[in-house]
């Protein structure tokens, strides 16, 4: 296949800013990136993590803005420094001896290696799976990181020592004595299932689960499972939605084909729950006040919970990860630095003025200077046009009105 590359570079005469044009069509990532360094003369640099083909359309001169919407598109990290920009498919940051790690698409041991090269931390292990897995954890000690990762891959426990953190296959007596649990699944008309489980091995539940149905579905395991259910107690009267719970829980998916369940591997399973539970979030505005961007976000998220905080240029938010990002693209578009516009007023008191204004400006946006019969406005150009010719109205000479006066005497004799 024959891919066509085309980058135009124009400096115009009248202006010191270079404007770039990129049309990249399905090309190689990391021949993206390059061809950006040769155009721009940023020094950017793609580690062995970054692979994988993407689609790329930009003209202009905000090179900032146009990568880092590329990397968030193409699942992509970007480190900037002073000379060098460094883009993965990993991300870590530390936040007083807690981490914040994010990785797209990566090999358990690629985690691992890269964790261990940032926090210069000792981590080991035996031979993991060879499955791509997508993490997404914040503000969590090292400990937690590593446990978190460690439930993804089943059959593993993290041990830790003098020297540092080492994975480790749990042995087939450790095995036994993890899987020393209790399980209780039942069923009845009235309620449906009931399951309650504990330090029990999840294929047996799942077996538990499809006999108490009474035999009448089928099931296939399609990977060799030998993972643990660490607790979990629910019920619902639909058989097909207490399957999919228990699957979900344990990284796994459920695929209905001729009557068949076959019960596949999932490593991302546990992402979606996350992304779908709602949680609080402070978001800052840069240039409006808070009390004025609501309604507008307002509109599209009606069930979404907001408070405005007491700085006014804040407000906290109850939503889902993916309604978050959805909600801080929509600030970006509306939450514009305003221009400052100074008008003089020739003939009307500034009190005056700001009485008769009329209501469709707000009175926040205009500030009136001391001693002097200047205001100034903040406010899009249009806003700005509209003022100017309400004062074209208001802001006239008196009228003065002259009389001829024609005085009569007479005498009354």
């Amino acid at each position: 296949m024959i891919i066509y590359v085309v980058l135009l570079w124009t400096n115009f005469l009248f202006c010191e800013e270079s404007f770039y044009s990129w049309d990249f069509s399905d090309c190689e990532i990391k021949d993206i990136i390059y061809a950006i360094s040769l155009d721009t003369g940023i020094s950017i640099v793609a580690d062995d993590t970054v692979c994988g083909k993407a689609s790329l359309k930009f003209y202009g001169n905000e090179i900032d803005k146009a990568f880092d919407s590329f990397m968030k598109n193409s699942r992509l990290f970007v480190k900037k420094t002073d000379g060098l920009w460094t883009v993965s498919r990993f991300s870590i940051e530390e936040n007083d001896k807690n981490f914040s790690v994010d990785a797209y698409n990566l090999f358990p041991h690629q985690i691992l290696e890269k964790i261990s090269e940032r926090i210069n931390q000792v981590i080991t292990f035996d031979s993991l799976p060879a499955v791509e897995i997508s993490i997404h954890l914040k503000n969590l000690s090292l400990e937690e990181i590593l446990d978190s990762i460690c439930l993804r891959l089943a059959g593993y426990e993290v041990l830790k020592n003098k020297n540092g953190y080492h994975f480790a296959r749990i042995s087939v007596q450790n095995k036994e004595s993890v899987f020393n649990g209790s399980m209780n699944v039942d069923w009845n008309e009235k309620n449906g299932f009931s399951v309650d489980a504990k330090n029990c091995s999840f294929v047996s539940l799942i077996e538990n689960l499809f006999v108490k149905y009474g035999g009448e579905r089928q099931f296939c395991f399609l990977y060799k499972n030998d993972s643990v259910v660490p607790r979990c107690s629910f019920s619902d009267k639909s058989f097909d939605v207490v399957l999919s719970k228990l699957c979900v829980q344990n990284g796994f998916k459920v695929i209905l084909i001729e009557n068949i369940y076959y019960i596949s591997l999932d490593v991302n399973s546990r992402d979606s729950i996350l992304k779908d539970e709602r949680f609080w979030t402070d978001i800052k505005l840069n240039y409006s006040k808070a009390a004025n961007l609501l309604p507008v976000i307002q509109k599209k998220y009606k069930d979404i919970e907001f408070l405005i905080s007491p700085d006014k240029y804040s407000f906290l938010c109850k939503a889902s990860m993916n309604e978050l990002e959805d909600i801080q693209l929509l600030i970006k578009k509306i939450d514009i630095n305003q221009k400052t516009y100074s008008i003089d007023l020739q003939y009307i008191k500034t009190e005056d003025f700001l009485k008769i204004i009329p209501k469709s400006f707000d009175l926040d946006n205009i500030q009136v200077m001391e001693g002097k019969s200047t205001i100034c406005f903040k406010g899009s150009q249009k806003e700005y046009e509209e003022l100017l010719s309400q004062i074209s109205i208001c802001d006239v000479p008196v009228k003065r009105i002259n009389y001829d006066l024609l005085i009569l005497q007479y005498d009354e004799n």
